[in-house]
This record gives C-alpha cells, sequence and structure tokens, in this order.
C-alpha cells in the first residue's frame, strides 16, 4: 500500500466523519452538537439502537447519508417551528429503530407552532410544504422502500418519521 493512498470503500465514498460509526451514531453526535451550541435547548430522549448496516455496500452507504439529511432537517425544524420562542416545546424524542429489515427513524416533539397553520384554508390554496417538505419527499422516493409522514399529535406537537427496508447480512 501506498502512503496517502485510500484503502477502505468508506475512505473511497468520503463517508461524513459523522456516520463512521453508523447512523445512531452520528444522530448522537449530532444532537450533541445541537445541545453544545445551544442551538437545540429543548429536552431530548434518545431511543437510537444501533443498526445492522451492511459495511462496504456503497448502495447503503448512500442511503445513510440521505436519512442524515432527512434527520438533520427534521431536528432544524422543531428548532425553527417549535421550541421557543417560535413554540411551546419542551421536548423531542429521536429513536432509530430496525426490526428484521424495517428500518424507522422518528422525531417527535411535544409542542406546537406559534406561526399560525392554515388549516381552515382551501387545499389547494395552502402552500403543501416548503424546501423541507420537498427534501424529505424526494429522500423517502430515493431510499428502498422509502415512505414518510408528518403527523399533528392529538396531545399537541408533530411527529415526523421516515421508515426504509435495508438488506442486512
Amino acid at each position: 500500500k501506498r502512503l496517502g493512498t485510500k484503502s477502505t470503500i468508506e475512505e473511497k465514498l468520503e463517508i461524513k466523519p459523522e456516520l463512521k460509526s453508523g447512523l445512531d451514531g452520528g444522530i448522537h453526535q449530532w444532537i450533541q452538537k445541537l445541545i453544545n451550541s445551544r442551538e437545540l435547548t429543548l429536552s431530548v430522549k434518545e431511543h437510537l439502537q444501533p443498526l445492522r448496516e451492511p459495511k462496504s455496500d456503497s448502495a447503503w452507504i448512500d442511503s445513510r447519508e440521505d436519512i442524515f439529511r432527512f434527520f438533520r432537517e427534521a431536528i432544524a425544524n422543531v428548532i425553527r417551528h417549535a421550541q421557543p420562542p417560535n413554540g411551546s416545546a419542551t421536548q423531542v424524542s429521536v429513536s432509530l429503530t430496525q426490526k428484521d429489515h424495517q428500518c424507522r427513524l422518528a422525531i417527535e416533539n411535544n409542542g406546537t407552532s406559534l406561526t399560525p397553520i392554515l388549516l381552515d384554508v382551501p387545499h389547494k390554496k395552502r402552500r403543501s410544504g416548503g424546501y423541507g417538505t420537498k427534501l424529505m419527499k424526494t429522500i423517502a422516493a430515493e431510499i428502498p422502500n422509502g415512505a414518510w409522514q408528518r403527523v399533528h399529535l392529538e396531545e399537541g406537537g408533530m411527529q415526523v418519521t421516515l421508515e426504509w427496508t435495508m438488506d442486512t447480512p
């Protein structure tokens, strides 16, 4: 091996440093970064199950980057819309789970947005979301059997989920 030559598939694909320890580790590190910078001031509940990730599958490595981008957009939305002073949330919970080949990422907050949500406006006049919504739809469409949804919770708050399948050894 020559000096300076990258050897592993992860190095060749230039994986984000946060994701080298897996999706769960990347999510945890990002949350800590937001807390340490005081960007995220809510109480955080984490339930991050390590996924059985295929180590050298370039398709999975691409999907993992996309899923991480989805997570970052979802948590940014919590900060922008639910966290005081823009909202009334006191807590955000982030979970990552895998059952057989089915994986699920969920980001949920317990607050309401103080910016008016136009629920009474006829559907055609209401914006179906901005850039973040478009990004989430695109990511869900590009990962294996990807599906996402955003749900207003009865008790107040919002939950965003992303589900996908993963071929694991």
